[in-house]
């Protein structure tokens, strides 16, 4: 038998569909952020010559974006399992 979450002392559904969602948001930030910073990559320094920094600069940008990904990804996870768990409350009580 299913234990109620909000019976056994967990958070209610609710307040963790916010979470992921508030998780979603800042995820999708740190995505604009690392884009935005990859876009205004200077490949040339202002003499010409190739930037000795640039491949560093865009290895980390690239980084972020990754890690920004997966976190949405999680955030995306905790807010379908919310919702199932939502759906599974309302199933009881019908």
């Amino acid at each position: 038998m299913a234990v109620n979450p909000i019976m056994s002392g967990g958070r209610p559904p609710v307040d963790a569909f916010n979470a992921g969602v508030s998780g979603i948001k800042a995820g999708m930030r740190g995505v604009d952020g690392a884009a935005q910073e990859i876009a205004e990559l200077n490949v040339k320094a202002p003499d010409g010559a190739p930037r000795p920094d640039y491949m560093d600069s865009a290895t980390d940008a690239l980084v972020d974006l990754k890690i920004y990904q997966r976190n949405v990804e999680a955030a995306t996870k905790v807010v379908k399992t919310a919702d199932e768990m939502v759906g599974f409350l309302l199933d009881i009580r019908a």
